[in-house]
């Protein structure tokens, strides 16, 4: 895995503070499947089932310049109606890197193939702070790339969520004087 940067541990204590202020009420998504179509007019389209903690399922579908161009996308247009933080952040970088040591590893063991894990960075772009790196591991490049795009938006929308929270809980405490 890439070295955490300054901006990786911030991300980590702000996600702590969410998650206690939300507590059950935190959202996260898992993808159930995911199909990726490449069409020759230089367009990809993605169709993604999303298994939500509150049971909900969702299909997301949307098309891009790329699988991440086009899952960022659909679900920035999916959820920015009632999210309406996810309506400024954009990506600024995405990387993914094959972890060589784990490659080097698995060919000395007898492995074969290109199954070593795949790192994922997506850096987002809010436009009034520092950039916010997200990062993800797998075998599956598609997975590392799935899961670090699911957890960026995961994290804007229980982020909106808790200050939300967050000042009711101060007009609630101000009206209790």
């Amino acid at each position: 895995m890439q070295s955490k940067t300054p901006e990786d541990f911030q991300r980590q204590e702000n996600l702590a503070i969410i998650r206690e202020i939300l507590k059950a009420g935190y959202v996260s998504f898992h993808c159930e499947e995911f199909t990726i179509t490449e069409k020759e007019e230089g367009y990809t389209q993605v169709e993604c089932v999303i298994n939500m903690s509150s049971g909900e399922t969702k299909t997301v579908t949307g098309s891009g310049k790329g699988a991440v161009d086009a899952l960022f996308n659909s679900l920035i247009e999916t959820y920015s109606p009632s999210n309406k933080s996810l309506e400024d952040i954009v990506v600024q970088e995405f990387h993914i890197f094959v972890d060589r040591a784990d490659l080097r590893d698995r060919h000395r063991k007898g492995c074969i193939g290109a199954d070593a894990m795949v790192n994922t960075c997506l850096i987002i772009n809010n436009g009034i702070g520092p950039i916010v790196p997200f990062r993800s591991e797998s075998r599956s490049a598609i997975r590392a790339m799935l899961d670090v795009v699911l957890s960026a938006i995961e994290f804007y929308i229980n982020s909106e969520t808790a200050v939300q929270n967050l000042k009711e809980y101060i007009r609630d405490a101000n009206r209790r004087n």
